[in-house]
């Protein structure tokens, strides 16, 4: 380097020498000292002023400065000072940890006539030393320090690929800007650099931050280096997702581990339904706050391999909410890690500890993101958490695991591990987001997502009306024309009376719809395709009646309140959750209330009376309709579930535990049900609190086969003193039907629940429990409870095994008062018994005449034919079960089985190991009984091993039974004999002096029932219940119960008319499955009615006949069968003239008069008589021009019918607007 010294011009230099540093990897200052180059050329070195001369054989290099200063002496910022040719320099003081050594700055002059600036440089840091090293392996050394042998050495250098092959499939390369560098080092710049065809997007290892949203993109990718590419929020974005995907398609997202404190890691979203289709989320793992991944008018979607994490927090929802279609979530693990409050004296208040758990709710998440050590600490740990060894010690705060929400069709859950949270392991429908109030909405999808959820430009059709509130007069019928906007009535338009129950009729062709209803207020609502302008009243000869102007309501989706379709969940293992492993959630703004039934004290007869009223509101499922969406489709099969139900009861929860069953499998409502094979334990935290392994609220065509309920409500020694009133059970069905069909003119065509191969072991409450309205088949099960539940007295009466079938008490309707249910118009032949037919054999069966075609056409058909056509039967198979009540059980009935139709009861094996008193280990009652080749046993005794009671046919025969086995049924000669052998008791003498007689069953049953006392208050006489009294009791709980039913059907009709209406906007009206369930909706109306009908005929008393005497009975009603009530009915001659006055209508329509012998000879003098009909004012409703003669022994039946009631043009015009603004409504044009 002489001659560049030489030739430098300089003569002094300031010299500094270099050695190699091999622990620091770099080279370091060692010397320096002032040098002159002498006329030699050679310089000269004064003292030295830093170090010492090397003095090694290791190489050494020298550099030299033109000159040396301390940095102090340029440290005046008021008067700079020059450092050569007009350089002036300012430097901060030189105080401690201002400067390193080896700190350089470098600026640009330019020599000559150019002009530089004033300021070179400003405020500047050091540009150097900067020191690069290249880690070329690391190497694993063992004690043998000899990697050939043991210990390992991994190879860090990068390979580089050719130069036109560098990204292999890649798009862009996105790095940190810290550990990693690519084509971009921000997530949101290389994607906004994407070609519009789409493009693969790789995260290069590293800590990344973003908050990335593609609005309407294609075909993206964006994968990460598996467990290397670390994404966290940025800091002023993260209340937003760390990906979000609006209207997209073809995105592919894996490989990434994502974490968020503050909001959900993914969100899909589309701003109607199924805009965002084809996403697929793999092989991630990922933390979230509210959600993990989140779903929303999506299609196409898969969600698999993923490890979730939600945090527990009130915030905390669903780990996965999804709504789509066609999608499917396979072989994601779900973990919710408790949050444990080792202080919770202390309170909450949030502070600056970065180490705190991000649950903690004094964590601030804005602190824990600038300690990303922590952080990658954090979520290392849950993601290593064995989910096996997961035990909560408090009760959950977040909800965790999957959300099938309401709108979602064709969704496939499989395989997936969920354990921990406060909610179900996986929840179909309902709403689990915090109810949003309407100014939170906006058109399309908001930025800001406060609760983690957007919203759709469509309002739900709750939020966008208001329902307009009508009263019921103490008439209890509500008539109403329904018309359009130009005054012309409207058919087949379904009206709604909404309040505590639910009420509704089709208009006619007239316009006109007639509903019977409680006196009181309602809301009214019509068919979904239709809205309400305007509801006016008026009084006509001082009834109240009103018109409904509607309009066709505009073609828009309601947001989140359609059905789920076609589900299916399958090999899921879900454990460890708050609530049940499969359930539902409830939807906003809506609650599940038991109807309160007071029980006197003090009073054994009154509280039975109460018990049988609760026991009847069971059937009453409004509420539960009203608060779920229904799932239509549903397959549950070979899932694994177990200790969940792990919430502490509230009494919210206990509230609602009397209308509904949790623990393993719990569904709402439902229908084409499948659960199969599943594996349902240990689950509830005991048995003192209500657990179930299978409810279902409200099921059509359920399937439940194969399953394995064993230990669900662990029995603990304080259980009998602590037990909590709810719904408890292996199999445990509120009410399973087969009404919702598309008019299935075959009755049997699907069955209302199958439970075929069970095995339940029950700890307390009944292994089976079913309340159903058509075909039933229980068989080959294995069914075992060992101590009684708590739910009002039917837990306590009835122990193992109850089930009640209403199907097919049409038929026996139509046997014994078809003619006070038959309406003159509908009917093709009229069908009255009258003096007339006094003389012929009456066998109590009623004639069913196949009809003709036209007649089909016509509509003409009696009560019987239309039943048939949409009521189901109740045909009962229950075959080949072993049913077994523990010692420490202690109801008084074993089993019973009760249908209004066949009951088939074969080769069950049945042992009771209670002591006494006990009434009966079996008692079927049904219209016909076969109970053959059963065995029974029981250690009570005297006892009745077998108790059968038919309507018409009993046959009961080859049973074996350790006591008494009792066959019974009316005494008629019009019935066949019973058939009661040949039976095998133990002691055939003792049986047949304890139960000689029906009355003595009775007598026995009271002696039973008094070791109930306490829970009746008393203890019941043998005298309490007379004959009449028993039958009055049947009779008017048949009718509630059909009622029940009845409002049941309605509330189902019209979820699925709105059902019908969201699909056809979705599908389009033409599509099969809206035509399917507008057929389902329609065939709905067709069946209120019968059960209508039904439910007000059933509460009639028939006349005893008498031979001296006679009677005259019948209902008087309008076309739709509504019995009409406070009308006066006379008997008159031809010429109008008043005979006799029989009586006033009651709320069915029913009147009824006997008379004795002399008053029958009076009246049959008269000869040929006429029913006439006047209403409260006197004036003349009907005059019926059917004659009628009364004799000795006559037993006259009628029925008498009105048009419904029109509503004039006055009430239209003149009427009190009650709703919406009065306008003129122009007449209608004749046609």
């Amino acid at each position: 380097g002489r001659p560049a010294i030489v030739h430098s011009g300089l003569t002094e230099f300031y010299l500094e020498a270099l050695q190699y540093d091999a622990l620091a990897g770099a080279w370091r200052v060692v010397y320096g000292a002032s040098a002159t180059l002498n006329t030699d050329h050679d310089l000269e070195l004064a003292a030295a002023s830093f170090g010492t001369m090397p003095a090694t054989t290791e190489p050494v290099f020298f550099r030299l400065w033109n000159g040396i200063a301390e940095v102090s002496a340029f440290t005046n910022a008021a008067a700079p000072v020059e450092l050569r040719d007009g350089i002036r320099l300012v430097f901060d003081a030189p105080a401690a940890g201002n400067y390193r050594s080896g700190d350089y700055w470098t600026f640009t002059v330019r020599a000559g006539e150019i002009v530089n600036p004033q300021v070179l440089i400003d405020h500047e840091p050091p540009a150097g030393i900067v020191y690069h090293r290249v880690p070329l392996a690391e190497i694993n050394w063992t004690g043998r320090r000899n990697t050939e042998i043991s210990g390992a050495i991994e190879d860090c250098r990068k390979r580089f690929r050719p130069l036109a092959n560098q990204k292999v499939c890649c798009t862009l390369l996105v790095g940190d800007g810290v550990s990693s560098f690519g084509d971009f080092n921000s997530l949101e710049e290389a994607a906004a650099h994407l070609p519009a065809a789409g493009g693969e997007l790789c995260l290069l290892p590293g800590l990344h931050r973003t908050n990335l949203t593609l609005d309407a993109r294609r075909n993206v990718t964006i994968h990460g280096c598996e467990r290397r590419s670390f994404v966290l929020p940025r800091t002023e974005t993260r209340s937003q997702p760390i990906l979000r995907f609006v209207d997209c398609e073809g995105i592919r997202v894996c490989g990434l581990d994502l974490v968020t404190y503050d909001a959900m890691a993914v969100q899909v979203v589309g701003r109607t339904e199924g805009s965002c289709r084809d996403v697929r989320i793999h092989d991630n793992r990922m933390i979230g706050r509210t959600n993990v991944v989140r779903v929303e008018n999506a299609a196409e979607v898969a969600i698999t391999g993923n490890r979730l994490h939600l945090l527990d927090t009130v915030e905390g929802r669903a780990t996965l909410s999804i709504q789509a279609d066609d999608s499917l979530i396979e072989r994601n693990t779900l973990v919710l890690v408790p949050f444990v409050d080792t202080t919770p004296e202390e309170p909450e208040v949030p502070d600056d500890d970065p180490t705190r758990d991000p649950a903690d709710p004094c964590a601030r998440p804005q602190i824990l993101y600038q300690s990303p050590r922590y952080v990658l600490l954090y979520a290392l740990k849950v993601w290593a958490l064995a989910a096996a060894l997961l035990v909560p010690r408090q009760p959950y705060r977040a909800i965790g695991g999957i959300h099938v929400r309401a709108g979602s069709e064709r969704v496939r859950v499989l395989e997936n591990t969920i354990v921990g949270g406060g909610g179900n392991g996986i929840a179909l429908g309902g709403d689990l987001d915090p109810a949003e109030t309407p100014s939170e909405r906006g058109p399309g999808i908001r930025t800001d997502l406060p609760r983690g959820r957007d919203t759709l430009s469509a309002p739900t059709r709750a939020e966008a009306e208001v329902r307009p509130a009508v009263n019921v007069t103490s008439s209890g019928q509500f008539l109403a024309l329904v018309q359009d906007e130009t005054g012309k009535p409207l058919a087949d338009v379904d009206v709604y009376l909404a309040a505590e129950s639910i009420a509704s009729d089709r208009s006619d062709v007239q316009g006109m719809a007639s509903i019977k209803a409680a006196p009181g207020a309602y809301s009214l609502e019509v068919s979904p395709a239709y809205r309400i302008v305007r509801v006016s009243e008026a009084r006509d000869e001082g009834v109240l009646v009103n018109a409904i102007t509607v309009a066709p309501r505009a073609a828009a989706a309601t947001r989140g309140q359609g059905f789920l379709h076609e589900i299916s969940i399958a090999r899921n293992d879900i454990s460890m959750m708050g609530l049940s492993g499969i359930g539902f959630a409830l939807r906003n703004g809506t609650s599940l209330r038991a109807p309160a039934v007071a029980v006197p004290a003090n009073d054994p007869k009154a509280a039975l009376l109460a018990y049988v009223d609760a026991a009847i509101l069971n059937l009453g499922l409004v509420p539960l309709l009203r608060a779920t969406h229904p799932v239509r489709d549903l397959v549950v099969r070979e899932n694994r579930i177990h200790h969940n139900l792990r919430n502490p009861l509230t009494d919210a929860l206990r509230e609602q535990a009397q209308l509904i069953g949790r623990g393993g499998v719990s569904l709402g409502v439902a229908e084409s049900v499948v659960i199969s094979d599943n594996h349902v334990y240990d689950n509830g935290i005991s048995a003192v609190e209500p657990v179930c392994g299978i409810f279902c609220g409200y099921v059509n065509d359920a399937e439940i086969t194969g399953n394995v309920l064993a230990a669900n409500g662990a029995i603990t020694a304080d259980y009998e003193e602590r037990r909590q009133a709810g719904l408890r059970g292996g199999i445990y069905i509120r009410f399973a039907a087969a009404l919702t069909t598309q008019f299935s003119s075959s009755t049997g065509r699907k069955p209302a629940a199958r439970v075929h191969d069970n095995r339940i072991d029950q700890p307390a409450g009944r292994a089976l429990t079913l309340f159903a309205f058509g075909p039933v088949s229980v068989a080959n099960n294995h069914f075992n409870s060992e101590l009684t539940g708590r739910f009002g007295l039917l837990d306590a009466m009835f122990g193992a095994v109850l089930v009640l079938n209403l199907g097919g008490i049409h038929r026996w309707l139509a046997r014994t008062l078809e003619r006070f249910i038959d309406t003159p118009e509908l009917l093709s032949t009229t069908r009255r018994r009258d003096a007339f037919t006094a003389g012929n054999v009456d066998t109590g069966f009623a004639f069913v005449a196949a009809p003709s075609a036209n007649a089909a056409l016509a509509g003409r058909f009696g009560f019987a034919e239309r039943a048939e056509l949409v009521l189901p039967g109740g045909e009962t198979i229950f075959d080949d079960n072993y049913v077994r009540l523990g010692q420490v059980n202690r109801s008084l009935v074993a089993q019973l089985l009760a249908c209004f139709d066949d009951l088939g009861y074969a080769s069950n094996t049945s042992a009771v190991f209670r002591g006494n008193p006990f009434f009966a280990n079996a008692v079927l009652l049904a219209d016909t009984v076969r109970a053959t080749a059963s065995r029974f046993r029981e250690e009570a005794g005297p006892t009745l091993s077998l108790w059968t009671q038919a309507l018409r046919i009993n046959t009961t025969a080859h049973n074996q039974a350790d006591h008494c086995i009792v066959a019974r049924q009316p005494a008629s000669t019009q019935l066949p004999a019973v058939v009661s052998v040949p039976n095998q008791v133990l002691d055939a003498q003792l049986c047949s002096k304890l139960f000689e007689s029906q009355d003595s069953i009775g007598r026995f049953f009271i002696l039973v029932l008094a070791a109930n006392a306490a829970e009746l208050g008393g203890t019941l006489s043998n005298d309490s219940f007379s004959a009449a009294e028993v039958a009055t009791l049947a009779r008017t709980s048949t009718a509630k119960s059909m009622a029940m039913v009845n409002e049941t059907q309605v509330a189902t009709n019209m979820a699925y008319a709105a059902e019908a209406q969201r699909l056809s906007v979705k599908l389009g009206a033409d599509h099969p499955k809206v035509q399917a369930v507008r057929m389902q909706a329609d065939a709905g109306v067709r069946t209120t009615r019968i059960l209508a009908t039904a439910a007000e005929a059933a509460r009639i008393e028939v006349p005893a006949r008498t031979e001296a005497g006679a009677s005259v009975s019948g209902r008087f009603v309008n076309a739709r069968g509504q019995g009409l009530g406070g009308y006066t009915v006379e008997l008159v001659r031809a010429n109008g003239s008043r005979v006799e006055l029989v009586g006033s209508t009651d709320a069915d329509g029913f009147f009824v008069a006997t008379y004795d012998a002399e008053r029958t000879a009076a009246l049959s003098r008269e000869g040929e008589l006429f029913h006439r009909v006047l209403d409260a004012a006197g004036k003349e409703a009907l005059r019926d021009k059917t004659a009628i003669k009364i004799q000795a022994g006559s037993d006259i039946q009628t029925t008498l019918s009105v048009p419904v009631r029109i509503v004039p043009k006055s009430v239209v015009t003149d009427g009190t607007v009650i709703y919406g603004s009065k306008e003129t409504t122009p007449t209608p044009t004749p046609t």
